[in-house]
């Protein structure tokens, strides 16, 4: 009950302070709100007695316009938004939004469905039963989110942003614990990198970008226990094939389930001469490909590359609780990091060591900054 008022307090807070329009959504249906481990504190299955508790005249903490049912509906949406007497302490205590405790309510680790499994669509989220790893994923979880609530992060100049959204979520994929397992979540993903580098400040400090090289394809070749070949993976001697393209056919034929025919998404335009607007035939790529990496090309077109996921997703978690034990706070990007200016020649050395870890092949780590 305390976890799902707080949640509807604290929910309804921020948005007033971010001056949106309309109000909170949420659904009153005991249908929606049924048991699920991904739903928030919010969707107790008695939000409807909270609401109508917190809404009361005499103690007016929230206010709610219930929802209608219509015909194109699948169940009546309620309105929510502060009251009166949330409003009046707000600011009496000239509340910010980072003011505003973000709870550890929600499901940090998300299991997704690959597409047809039981019909459902890809990425739909999929319940499962916990066992000894799972759990000690999701403490892991919890204790990187702590830190990073804790750490010094500022923005220069930019509006519109949370910088209190910095709960991080483990997403696994095709209904299997050994594929995917991203971190997703926090303010700085979906911003660009130029807005990074431009505003984004750790500890008062500037950003720098450290980032795997070749990572996947490095990772596959450690997993069999081979060293990757010297020089640029991408690059067929005597070839001047586009780096761009290589790289995306490369990664292609990691995550292709079945052969290739044809060029990938938004590759083939990569390949055109500029002048003549022709471009070698996709086999011709592909098999230079396959020849330059022989001793791993019996791993194409299987559907490996969401476990070499997997793996990149354990490589990145060991540099976070690394770095985290240095107390040096580190923003993850998929395969990449952002750490404070100064910080970079430490955290590339814990990049490296936790590649060489779990793979055995060595890392190729770049930095990026601003300047």
């Amino acid at each position: 009950m305390k976890e799902a008022v707080s949640a509807l307090i604290c929910a309804a807070t921020v948005h007033f302070l971010s001056q949106r329009s309309g109000g909170l959504k949420v659904s009153r249906s005991h249908r929606v709100l049924r048991k699920d481990r991904y739903k928030t504190p919010i969707h107790s299955s008695k939000l409807g007695h909270f609401l109508n508790a917190l809404s009361a005249p005499e103690i007016p903490w929230l206010n709610q316009v219930l929802g209608v049912q219509t015909p194109a509906s699948n169940a009546p949406v309620t309105t929510i938004t502060a009251g009166d007497r949330l409003i009046q302490r707000i600011k009496e205590y000239s509340i910010t939004r980072e003011d505003v405790i973000r709870g550890e309510g929600g499901e940090l680790i998300e299991l997704r469905a690959s597409k047809g499994d039981h019909g459902e669509p890809r990425g739909k989220l999929q319940n499962y039963e916990d066992t000894d790893q799972t759990r000690a994923w999701r403490r892991q979880m919890q204790e990187i989110n702590r830190f990073l609530m804790k750490a010094e992060l500022s923005l220069e100049g930019a509006v519109g942003t949370d910088i209190c959204d910095r709960r991080l979520r483990r997403v696994f994929n095709n209904g299997d614990f050994e594929q995917g397992g991203r971190l997703y979540g926090g303010f700085w993903q979906p911003m660009s990198k130029a807005e990074r580098f431009r505003h984004l400040r750790i500890d008062g400090k500037p950003v720098i970008e450290l980032d795997y090289g070749q990572v996947a394809t490095r990772i596959l070749y450690g997993r069999s226990g081979l060293e990757p070949p010297e020089g640029d993976l991408y690059e067929i001697e005597g070839k001047a094939y586009p780096r761009d393209g290589m790289k995306k056919v490369l990664n292609a034929l990691l995550y292709a389930a079945k052969p290739l025919t044809t060029w990938p998404r938004d590759t083939v335009d990569l390949f055109r001469n500029p002048v003549s607007r022709k471009h070698p035939p996709f086999k011709e790529v592909k098999d230079a490909l396959i020849e330059k990496h022989s001793q791993i090309s019996s791993s194409f077109e299987t559907g490996e590359g969401m476990r070499i996921m997997f793996l990149e997703s354990q490589i990145l978690i060991d540099v976070l609780e690394t770095l985290r034990s240095e107390d040096i706070t580190a923003l993850p990007i998929h395969d990449a990091i952002l750490v404070a200016k100064g910080h970079e020649p430490l955290a590339q050395k814990v990049m490296e060591d936790s590649f060489l870890k779990v793979t055995g092949v060595t890392a190729k780590v770049s930095l990026e900054d601003q300047a």
